[in-house]
């Protein structure tokens, strides 16, 4: 009898799956409208949907770091049919600094796949002389706290990859932090500050009319493209630091959903069109396993901790 129930279960559970997707879609973007995350956000699930033969609806959710969105997903079934698009600084910095945050990435969500990582772009403006980012980090080396680097807010991605850089490469500089990027980017073309750490894509074009140097991209390998700019592990051993974009569930999602979920999602990434949009924004995609994914996380995730302990960043 209880051979029997289980063939039974076991029937009705693998006829589910095997009908998934049988509804719309959510798709979670902590973030407004015309965003970088919500244009990634809308070609993906416009992608995905031709995939799966259901729409997927994108929904904003901005606000609080990306508590409200992550809340949200947290709360929902893990039936496959709530999912988000999840950014490095509300999938580990938010919970390490906001005490009401109330997530784990780890515990209480699924990661079904990465989609895109950005790497860090070091600039230097007007006011640094030196011939590159070796000859900057012998200035800092001889002259403790006078250098200046700058980034936007204090705990965003690229401020704390000059927290990192500051912490691996055993150097002592003034981090400065502006309440966006084009503030710092002004202040490092007027002279301001020396050096200015943001994604390529706000960077890239002052690079290429002379208004910037690229001194170094903090990437695991040579960017497409930007071959002649020196990777900052060159330099500063195990160096590197990204913006990523990873896609989630709740906790608990079925295996064989993440499993489609995650063979779709990288047909998409592919595309030509998918590249390209991504290409603009300053980003690369990343394709791989569910596992891959998870172990990526959990490696980026080692690395902010460091970051934000070097920063003196208490939860508030």
């Amino acid at each position: 009898m209880h051979r029997i129930i289980a063939i039974i279960l076991l029937t009705l559970s693998t006829n589910v799956f095997a009908e998934y997707p049988n509804k719309p879609i959510r798709l979670i973007v902590a973030s407004s409208p015309g965003s970088a995350p919500d244009l990634i956000a809308r070609l993906l699930g416009d992608k995905l949907a031709q995939r799966l033969g259901q729409p997927v609806i994108v929904e904003n959710k901005p606000g609080a770091g990306g508590v409200i969105a992550m809340r949200q997903l947290k709360q929902a079934p893990a039936d496959g049919y709530t999912l988000s698009i999840v950014q490095a600084a509300a999938a580990v910095v938010t919970p390490l600094t906001y005490k009401q945050a109330n997530y784990d990435i780890d515990k209480d969500f699924d990661i079904v796949g990465t989609i895109a990582d950005g790497p860090m772009m070091i600039v230097a403006g007007p006011s640094f002389q030196g011939k590159g980012f070796a000859d900057f980090l012998k200035q800092a080396r001889e002259n403790p706290g006078k250098l200046t680097i700058g980034s936007s807010t204090r705990g965003s991605i690229p401020n704390l990859t000059n927290e990192l850089m500051a912490a691996k490469a055993g150097v002592d500089f003034q981090v400065v932090t502006f309440s966006g990027s084009g503030q710092g980017i002004q202040s490092t073309v007027g002279g301001d500050v020396m050096l200015f750490t943001d994604g390529i894509a706000p960077l890239l074009s002052l690079v290429k009319a002379g208004r910037l140097r690229a001194l170094a991209i903090a990437a695991e390998k040579p960017v497409a493209g930007l071959e002649d700019i020196p990777l900052a592990k060159e330099f500063i051993p195990n160096f590197a630091m990204s913006g990523w974009a990873i896609l989630v569930g709740p906790k608990g999602l079925p295996p064989q959903i993440t499993a489609r979920l995650n063979a779709d999602m990288n047909q998409v990434i592919s595309l030509n069109e998918f590249t390209q949009k991504l290409a603009e924004l300053g980003l690369f995609p990343k394709v791989g396993s569910s596992q891959n994914a998870k172990d990526y996380v959990k490696a980026a995730k080692s690395e902010l901790e460091k970051a934000i302990k070097q920063a003196g960043i208490a939860p508030e």
